[in-house]
């Protein structure tokens, strides 16, 4: 085999793996925009004791943590153990629906195979 179509291919495999190296990032990126950003802004807008005009608040304060009562505390922790609750159900649920899915998938092509196989008359 001659040296330039090695090269060939190897520069062919290169360039597709750095293609989707770069779907890859953007979908990362594109996620992180959508789903990380907005929690972190509200995180860092629950410190903030002033943010008005600016990119980052004027000056940092826990006052509205200090100001939870016990009340306010209990309505907090059942918020919490709601949230990670839904989250844990709609994951497994979403899970095993995706399983039944590919498995349906597989029964149905099997279905198919099967009625192109059988012999006619």
């Amino acid at each position: 085999m001659p040296a330039f179509c090695f090269l060939a291919r190897h520069h062919a495999a290169f360039a597709n793996e750095r293609r989707t190296h770069s779907r890859v990032s953007s979908r990362c990126c594109v996620c992180g925009w959508l789903f990380v950003l907005p929690v972190g802004v509200v995180a860092l807008w629950s410190g903030a004791a002033h943010w008005s005009g600016t990119i980052l608040p004027d000056g940092y304060s826990t006052r509205w943590f200090s100001r939870l009562s016990s009340s306010d505390l209990d309505a907090l922790t059942t918020s919490l153990q709601v949230g990670f609750g839904v989250a844990v159900l709609g994951t497994l649920l979403g899970l095993w629906f995706a399983l039944a899915l590919i498995l349906l998938g597989v029964l149905l092509a099997a279905l198919l195979l099967i009625a192109a196989r059988v012999p006619r008359r």
